[in-house]
C-alpha cells in the first residue's frame, strides 16, 4: 500500500511539473513571438522611421514582460524555498502608495481609465516592507488597469481601522475597479502559480498568471490577510488587511519617485576592460559604454582577463565588467586569480560584476571571490555609468 502510495504521489509531483514547464513555455513564447517577429519587421523597414520605432516600441513592451515573467519566476522560487525576509525599516505608507499609483498613471491615461486614491488617516511612519509591499499593491493595481475598459474607474482607498495598547495599527488597503470581474469558479483558485480565467487571446491582456499568488504568499508572511467581491461584467474588489507596527514619528515628506535620470558621461577617458563570452551582450555592452565616453576592450573568458592584465602595464586598466558564467573560467574563478597577481595595481584594482545572476547568494559570492560590486542584467545604463564613474573616482588612477 505505502508504494501505492508513493506512486501516486510520484504521479502527481511530475504532472505538477509537466504543467508548470508547458505554462512557462507557453509565456515565454509569447512574448519570444513578438520579439523575433517585430524584430524581423524592423530589418526589413530599416529606411521607414516610423515603422522603426513603432517596431522598436512593440519590442520594448515584450521584452519587458519578459523580464516581469522573469522575475515573478524568480520570486516564487525564493518563497517556495525560504529564501525572502521580511525586513522592517521606518516608512511613509502614503507615500508608498502613492509611488505605487505613480507607476500606472500613464498606462490608466492611455487607456483612458481614472484612477483615484483614497487616504482618511493620520500621517505617521510605520515599520514595513516597502518593496515587498509595493510588489503587493502593484501586482493589485496592474490587474485593475489592465481588466478594466477604456473610460472606467479605479479606486485605491486606504484607512486606518483599528490601533493596540502595544503600538500596532491594522490598515486597510482596497484596489476597486470597474473592469471585467471574475466568476466564481476562477476565485475559487486565483491564488494558484498560473491560474488565470481567460487566455491573452480572448482578453487581449497577457500576464504571467503569478502575480496574485505572489501577493497571497507575501501577505501570509507578513501577517497580512486578502480578501476579493467580484461580479463577472461589474469589477472587482480586492481587499487586503495588514497589520504594521507604528513609529510614532511624523514622517518628514520625501519625494517618491526619484527624477528620470540622464545618462551620465564618462568622467575623463578611462579604460574598462569587458569580459563577456556573449557576442551580442559583448556588442551592446561596448557600445553603450563606448557612447558614454570610455576607452573599452573586451574579452570573451575570464582566462583572457587574467592574461590581459597581466600582460599590461600596472593602471592600464582603470575598472574590470567581469561577466559570472563563462566556458572556461567564470567569473569568481577569474577575479580571484587576478587579485592573486604579484602586482600592487590588482589590490586596488575595481572589478564589478555584471550578471544574469542575480539571486542575494550570486551577490554574496561575488563580494567573496574579491569584487566590488554586483550589478545584475538586464541592467539600466545610467545605473552603469554612475557606478563606473563611482569606482573610478575612488580609486587613486591616472587618467588618459
Amino acid at each position: 500500500m505505502d508504494k501505492d502510495l508513493e506512486k501516486e504521489k510520484e504521479k502527481d509531483l511530475n504532472e505538477l511539473k509537466a504543467a508548470f514547464l508547458f505554462n512557462v513555455s507557453h509565456d515565454i513564447r509569447t512574448p519570444m513571438n513578438a520579439i523575433m517577429g517585430f524584430t524581423a519587421l524592423a530589418r526589413r523597414h530599416i529606411d521607414q522611421p516610423e515603422l522603426l520605432e513603432e517596431y522598436l516600441d512593440k519590442v520594448e513592451v515584450s521584452s519587458r514582460y519578459l523580464l516581469a515573467l522573469i522575475d515573478d519566476l524568480l520570486e516564487m522560487s525564493k518563497l517556495d524555498y525560504g529564501q525572502i525576509e521580511i525586513k522592517s525599516d521606518p516608512c511613509s505608507l502614503s507615500e508608498q502608495v502613492g509611488a505605487v499609483v505613480d507607476m500606472f498613471r500613464a498606462q490608466a491615461e492611455d487607456k483612458q481609465v481614472k484612477i483615484e486614491t483614497t487616504m482618511d488617516f493620520s500621517e505617521t511612519q510605520v515599520f514595513l516592507d516597502a518593496l515587498r509591499f509595493r510588489r503587493i499593491l502593484g501586482n493589485l493595481l496592474s490587474n485593475a488597469v489592465k481588466f478594466t475598459p477604456e473610460h472606467g474607474s479605479v479606486r485605491v482607498s486606504v484607512h486606518r481601522k483599528k490601533v493596540s495598547s502595544s503600538g500596532f495599527a491594522r490598515y486597510e488597503i482596497s484596489v476597486e475597479d470597474t473592469g471585467i470581474g471574475m466568476t466564481e469558479d476562477f476565485m475559487a483558485r486565483m491564488y494558484e502559480a498560473f491560474e488565470r480565467e481567460e487566455s491573452s487571446t480572448k482578453t487581449g491582456s497577457i500576464g504571467t498568471g503569478l502575480g496574485l499568488a505572489i501577493t497571497k504568499r507575501l501577505l501570509d508572511m507578513m501577517g497580512g490577510s486578502i480578501s476579493v467581491r467580484s461580479e463577472k461584467g461589474k469589477g472587482s474588489k480586492f481587499t487586503v488587511e495588514l497589520p504594521l507596527k507604528l513609529s510614532g514619528n511624523v514622517w518628514e515628506e520625501q519625494a517618491a519617485v526619484p527624477a528620470k535620470q540622464e545618462v551620465p558621461k564618462a568622467l575623463g577617458r578611462h579604460r574598462i576592460l569587458l569580459v563577456e563570452d556573449i557576442d551580442v551582450n559583448r556588442i551592446l555592452a561596448e557600445t553603450i559604454l563606448k557612447e558614454a565616453g570610455f576607452l573599452v576592450e573586451s574579452v570573451p573568458d575570464g582566462c583572457d582577463a587574467v592574461e590581459a592584465i597581466r600582460n599590461h602595464p600596472p593602471k592600464y586598466y582603470d575598472l574590470v565588467l567581469m561577466d559570472i558564467q563563462m566556458p572556461v573560467m567564470n567569473g569568481y574563478e577569474a577575479t580571484r586569480s587576478i587579485r592573486a597577481l604579484q602586482r600592487e595595481d590588482v589590490k586596488d584594482l575595481p572589478i564589478i560584476a555584471l550578471s544574469a545572476n542575480a539571486r542575494e547568494q550570486d551577490k554574496a559570492m561575488s563580494m567573496e571571490s574579491g569584487m566590488n560590486f554586483h550589478l545584475a542584467k538586464p541592467f539600466d545604463i545610467a545605473n552603469l555609468v554612475s557606478t563606473i564613474n563611482g569606482y573610478i573616482k575612488g580609486v587613486n588612477r591616472k587618467e588618459l
